[in-house]
C-alpha cells in the first residue's frame, strides 16, 4: 500500500512504511494539540495520507523542511536505508517549495 503527503505543487507518493515514519515524526514533535490528534487519527486508523496544501498546515511542512532533515533514522538495511534517504530527500525537497509558497500567501 502506499501512501501520500499532498503539498500545493506536488504529491509526495512513497510506500506506507515511510509514510507512517513521517507521520509519527510529525506526530512526536508537532507542539499544536490538534494537530498531534489530527496525526495520530490517521497512524492508529491505518491512513497513510496527509494533505498540508493549506497554510493551517505551515507549522507542519516547517517540520519536515527544517527538522527533518538532521533526524534521519539510520536502517540495519543498507538498501532500504537508500530507498529512505531518497524518499525523504524528495519529501524535503518538496515542502521547502511548499515553504515558499506559503510565504506568498502570508
Amino acid at each position: 500500500m502506499a501512501g501520500n503527503i499532498f503539498f500545493l505543487k506536488n504529491n509526495w507518493t512513497a510506500s506506507s512504511w515511510a509514510t507512517f515514519y513521517v507521520l509519527q515524526y510529525l506526530a512526536n514533535r508537532v507542539a499544536d494539540a490538534s494537530a498531534r490528534e489530527m496525526l495520530t487519527e490517521l497512524i492508529e486508523n491505518n491512513i497513510p495520507m496527509l494533505d498540508l496544501r493549506g497554510p493551517q498546515f505551515a507549522h507542519l511542512v516547517d517540520l519536515i523542511a527544517d527538522d527533518l532533515p538532521g533526524n534521519t533514522p539510520v536502517l540495519d538495511d543498507q538498501l532500504l536505508q537508500q530507498e529512505l534517504n531518497a524518499l525523504l530527500s524528495e519529501l524535503i525537497q518538496y515542502a521547502r517549495e511548499q515553504q515558499i509558497e506559503n510565504r506568498e500567501i502570508e
